[in-house]
Formats: C-alpha cells, structure tokens, sequence
C-alpha cells in the first residue's frame, strides 16, 4: 500500500514538472530537485538522458554529482553508461575499489563519494533516462530501495517520453519553416535569373543549383546572395503560418458573408 502512494506522489509531482516544462532539460532540472528532497543528507542524485545520434543531457543535485557525470560522459565510461549498455541496474559497493572506470571512479572519490548506484528505463527506441545516486555514506542499496529506485525511474522515463515528443513537433514545426522560407528564397532567385536570362524556370534552377555546387555553398544562401545583388535589398521573408479556422460541425453550415 506504502508503494502504491510513494508511486502516486511520485506520478503527481511528475505531471505537474511537465506541465511547467518548456523543453528537457527543465523537466530533468524538476525530477532532480523532487528527488533530491526525499534522499538523506550526503546522497546526491543526478537524472541524465541518453539519446542515439544527440548529446545527453543531465541534471544533478549538486556539483559534486554534476562532476561525476561530466567526467563519465566525456570519457563515455562509468557507472550510467554501462547501465545503459547492459540494459539494466549498476551498483558500485565501494568506489575506492571500483576498477572498471577509472575517470569516472577518480571524480567520484574526490568528491568524497563511497558508493553509488544506476537505474536505467528505455524511453524508445535509441533513447534511455539514467538515474543516479551517489552517497558519501555506506550504502548497502537493499533490494527494496533498489526497487522503489526502479518503479521512480519507470515513472521519470515515461514523463520524459512525453516531454519529447512535444519538443520532436516542435522541431519538426520548425524545421518545416525553414524549409519552407528556404524554398520561398530559391523561387524568388529563379524568377531572377528566368528574367535576366530570357530562360525557362528549369534553366534557372540548374544555374542555381550548379553555382550553389561549385561554390560548395547551400543553394539557400546562394539564392539570397543573388537577390540582394541584383535588387539592393535581402529577399523577402514569407508570411507567417495562419491557423485555419475549426470546422463546423457536422449538420450545420458557415453563415453566408
């Protein structure tokens, strides 16, 4: 019963940190101090995220622990890394004696750090959350500590998954403008060139596109530079996205204007 409220405080807390998170590193930043609030004096925590392709990202409850995770992900050996790698929890008993990350192990116990443990959750396909604890005292990371650790971290990786499919839209919404004002310019170019050329828009296009190889500069910016050239002035931006209007429901018809 204990479990069940710890995992229903823990969910509560979480939504409202996404609520109030503008992107990822804001919600880590929120999961850390929630979790640094119920952890004993000389532990720290540290909340990272691993993703394929991209620079992880982390939080810590102090500088000591943020040390410890810039020294694991520079030398991309430690404790959280190979929690990931194996896919399933890391415990170091006693870090003076650890062997197997020597960076990660010298940060640590200069830090005054004696042991430390790992958590990890897959959010999705090439993306994980680590979540880890270091302690200045003896810890002896019981099963049910451990546990409890696991159900936490089972809730963070589904609230980070939802974080990032919001910042996924939102960079794909914004990778669909650049494209769009990027091709507004090109067009702008083409008719340029199609009116000092006396060509077909195709013409003017492989003329573009041949001058952006040769200068090995992106069509895009070669597009501006000719506008700007020929007119004085940098080529027009776009017009802005406009919302369009909800449908009305079903059996009901606009008004006439």
């Amino acid at each position: 019963m204990q479990l069940s409220l710890e995992q229903a405080e823990a969910v509560g807390a979480l939504q409202d940190a996404l609520a109030e998170s503008s992107e990822v590193r804001d919600l880590l930043d929120a999961v850390v101090h929630h979790a640094d609030a119920y952890v004993p004096a000389g532990v720290d925590v540290a909340v990272t995220v691993h993703r394929s392709g991209r620079d992880p990202q982390s939080a810590s409850s102090g500088p000591a622990a943020a040390a410890c995770v810039a020294t694991e992900l520079a030398s991309y050996a430690g404790p959280s890394v190979a929690s990931v790698e194996a896919g399933h929890r890391v415990v170091v008993v006693d870090v003076a004696a650890e062997r197997r990350w020597p960076d990660w192990r010298a940060a640590a116990a200069a830090a005054g750090y004696r042991t430390a443990a790992v958590v990890t959750r897959t959010v999705r396909d090439g993306c994980a959350v680590t979540f880890t604890v270091l302690s200045t005292l003896h810890e002896s990371w019981d099963a049910d500590a451990l546990v409890r650790t696991e159900l936490y971290v089972q809730e963070v990786a589904r609230t980070v998954g939802i974080c990032l499919l919001w910042a996924d839209r939102a960079e794909l919404a914004a990778d669909l403008r650049s494209a769009l004002a990027g091709r507004a310019v090109i067009d702008q170019a083409v008719g340029v060139i199609m009116a000092e050329n006396r060509c077909s828009a195709e013409d003017a296009l492989a003329v573009l596109e041949s001058a952006s190889h040769h200068r090995n500069v992106d069509a895009r910016e070669v597009a501006a530079a000719l506008i700007e050239n020929v007119t004085g002035v940098a080529p027009a931006a776009p017009a802005g996205f406009v919302a369009r209007a909800a449908a009305p429901p079903p059996g009901r018809r606009r008004p006439r204007g």
